[in-house]
Parts: C-alpha cells; sequence; structure tokens
C-alpha cells in the first residue's frame, strides 16, 4: 500500500524488501493512488529493488477507488506512470513473456469515455500503453463484477480474486469462489489472494468501515494449504497485503504511515506469519514441500473477550463482513490457536490459567486450539520423546474488558 509509505527512505524500502524476499515473496504488487507524492515513492520503490541485487519485481495495481476514470484524459497518469517502468530490469512480467504486469483494485466503473469498461482499457490504456513503452501489458485487475462475464471482456489477460482470501461467510475458508473464476476466466490467468484476516474500526466521520471477517484458526496457513493442492490451477498468487495497517492484513512490519489505525494495529506484530509464508510459497512454487529442519510453534490469540464492552468506543461493536453475524463478536472466538511445524512426531500442551490440553503432533503442519481463560495468558510446550522442544509463552493476558473494540490479533512464535 503506497498510501502508507510516506515517510519511506531508500533504506526503509531496501529492508523490505530483503525481508520479503528472504520470506518466500517474488515481489511487491504496489497499490498506487493520486496523491502526487505517491509516484515519487513508486520510484523509489524501484530503485530499491534494482539496488538489491535480487531477482525482486514489482508491478502497479492502480486503485480505482481514487483515480478518477471516467474521460479519455484520466487515463493518461496510468499510462505515463505505468510506461515509466514497463522496461525496468525489476518489472514483473507474466511468466514465458516480455508482457508487464498491471493490475487494479476495482475498474469495472471505469469507462474513460468509452461504452464501458472493457472499450475504455483497450482504447485508452492498453493501445496507448503499447504506443509509449513498446510493451503489451498483461492485465490482471481485481474487478468486482460478475465473474461469469470474465472470458467476455477481450482487454482482460486474468483476473485478481482479491475476496478469495477470506471465508466468504460463516463457513470454513474454501477454493469455492477461486472454481467459480476459473470457470469464468476459461483460458484467462487466475491470480488468487491469501491473507491472514481482516479488521477494521473506522467511524462513519472517516472511511466508515467497522466490522471483522471470519479469520479465526490461522486463516494464513489453511488457505495456502488450498492453493497448494490446487497450484495446477493458479497462475499467480497475490498477498493480501504488506503492510495494509487500516485492515489489519499486514504480514509486514508496522512502520511507515498508519491510516489512523493505532489504535487496533500497534503492539499486534505480525511478522511471525512469515515464517508461514515462506514454507507455503516454496511448496506452491516448487510441488513440494520444503524441509522443516527447526521446530516452529505459532499462536494467535485476540485482545479481549467478545462480550466485553467496550467503556470508551463511540463507534459501536464491530458487525461481521462478507455476510456475518451483525454481531462481529461471533467472527472474534475466545480461544488461542497454534500453529506447528514439527520437525517430526511429538505432543504439544497448550495452557490458559488452570486449564490445559494435550494433542498429538504429527511431522509437518499441524493445528490446534483452546479456550482461553479471562484474566491469564496462553503457552505451549512441544516435547518430543519426553523432552522439551520448544516452550513458548508470551507476554500477553486475555483480558475481560476493554476501552475500545479491537480483533486484530497478536501473533507469536519462537
Amino acid at each position: 500500500m503506497i498510501g502508507n509509505a510516506y515517510p519511506y527512505t531508500p533504506a526503509m524500502w531496501l529492508a523490505d524488501i530483503k525481508l520479503a524476499s528472504a520470506s518466500g515473496f517474488d515481489g511487491f504488487a504496489l497499490n498506487v493512488g493520486t496523491d502526487s507524492w505517491q509516484s515519487a515513492q513508486v520510484a523509489l520503490a524501484y530503485a530499491a529493488a534494482a539496488a538489491s541485487g535480487l531477482d525482486f519485481k514489482l508491478f502497479l495495481s492502480i486503485d480505482f477507488t481514487v483515480f478518477p476514470c471516467t474521460s479519455a484524459v484520466h487515463a493518461t497518469a496510468v499510462v505515463s506512470l505505468a510506461a515509466l517502468y514497463a522496461s525496468h530490469s525489476n518489472q514483473a512480467v507474466y511468466a514465458g513473456t516480455d508482457r508487464p504486469l498491471l493490475s487494479t483494485f476495482a475498474g469495472s466503473d471505469c469507462t474513460f469515455g468509452s461504452a464501458d469498461w472493457n472499450a475504455g482499457f483497450a482504447k485508452e490504456v492498453k493501445a496507448p500503453l503499447l504506443a509509449k513503452s513498446g510493451k503489451e501489458m498483461f492485465f490482471v485487475p481485481s474487478v468486482f463484477t460478475d465473474p461469469s462475464t470474465f472470458a467476455s471482456v477481450d482487454v482482460m489477460d486474468g483476473e485478481l480474486n482479491w475476496n478469495g482470501g477470506w471465508p466468504m461467510g460463516n463457513t470454513e475458508i474454501s477454493f469455492a469462489s477461486d472454481e467459480t473464476y476459473l470457470k469464468g476466466l476459461g483460458s484467462k490467468a487466475l491470480m488468487a489472494s491469501v491473507s491472514p484476516g481482516f479488521f477494521t474500526h473506522y467511524s462513519p466521520s472517516s472511511w466508515n468501515k467497522n466490522w471483522i471477517f471470519l479469520s479465526d484458526g490461522f486463516l494464513y496457513a489453511k488457505r495456502w494449504e488450498l492453493l497448494v493442492q490446487n497450484r495446477d490451477k493458479v497462475d499467480l498468487v497475490e498477498a493480501v497485503t504488506w503492510n495494509d495497517y487500516g485492515e489489519s492484513s499486514y504480514v509486514g512490519p508496522i512502520e511507515g504511515a498508519q491510516p489512523n489505525s493505532e489504535a487496533w494495529v500497534d503492539g499486534f506484530d505480525h511478522t511471525p506469519l512469515l515464517d508461514i509464508n515462506k514454507y507455503y510459497s516454496e511448496a506452491f512454487k516448487t510441488g513440494s514441500f520444503p524441509s522443516i529442519t527447526a521446530d516452529k510453534v505459532f499462536l494467535t490469540a485476540r485482545p479481549h473477550h467478545n462480550q466485553a464492552v467496550a467503556t470508551a468506543d463511540t463507534m459501536g461493536r464491530p458487525t461481521g463482513g462478507q455476510g456475518g453475524p451483525s454481531e462481529g463478536y461471533l467472527w472474534a472466538q475466545n480461544k488461542f490457536f497454534a500453529f506447528v511445524l514439527a520437525t517430526d512426531d511429538g505432543e504439544i500442551k497448550l495452557q490458559s490459567g488452570a486449564s490445559t490440553e494435550t494433542f498429538t503432533v504429527k511431522k509437518g503442519a499441524n493445528f490446534f486450539e483452546m479456550d482461553l481463560v479471562t484474566g491469564w495468558g496462553m503457552s505451549a510446550t512441544l516435547t518430543r520423546n519426553s523432552a522439551t522442544v520448544v516452550s513458548l509463552k508470551p507476554d500477553y493476558t486475555f483480558a475481560g474488558s476493554t476501552k475500545i473494540y479491537n480483533w486484530n490479533y497478536h501473533v507469536y512464535s519462537n
């Protein structure tokens, strides 16, 4: 999210690129808006990628919730920005081609003065970009329209299933929406999404977003497992997101400029998820899970009881997103969750207060959960052959009360 990178320096870009590369990412999709400084940050990103010495790629994702797109003249800024990097050594191109990737957030209402968005993008973006850069873009937008129409939209080379990263309603995460997209796309490319979760708490006087999506139980790992299982159907995977703090979907460090989300983001580190990303992304890319050379235990939990009544919150209790319950607390369980990458079989003991539960651990990836005890923390002890292998007891207390509603979650690992 370039909009959250206002104070970024070249050193910050370089650090993010090195961390992302080491965590299994091949590049960044740069969501860019209309602020005058954002194009300068895009330039710093490309320069840092070149300076990194890594094969780390970038591509633009034009945010058409802010870019105007009703007139042909509005396309000029998009074409000019994309043309600047079409031949850059770190520009992402579609596999086996020299066609630069270009994406969007939204855009199905963008006619650029033509009859519809298909004609508008073809005439005012795709053709001028080819003429200006000598490169035909590989256009993979994220448009929120009927997937059955995708095959007939000639300007599209594929589609990003943005909302595929979360369960669609009160269900487990599945590959169902991706199958719908695949049917509509025909031979076009599917860019699937993976995300750790979604919680946002903005008042009507700002962005008026106050909801949570169902994401307990290590959604990031569960979604990745589905993508690995269906890797022969998926052309690209985009993580949503590296740094969208306002929607709590970040996996990168908390840095840059938050969009007034400090109340539910500060102190909620998600970077342990990067180890999970590295494990699954390698399996997706190669078809084989990497060897687990060291036991890793991950814990997540929400900060307060789901029926706590916030004493200083003027926005009210968040609702459940995507057709979920009107009382969103049903999607913030009073549990903690463990994910284990184990080098071999063993046992794990979970504890909260005086309550304990012991589970069998199998070599590979494992998921567990346990009720939290209000006023107490959580811990996990992994043993093998009666010897302790990992002991994880984070500095965490499950609160029974709260001043503001916060259903972001803590992530810890050894």
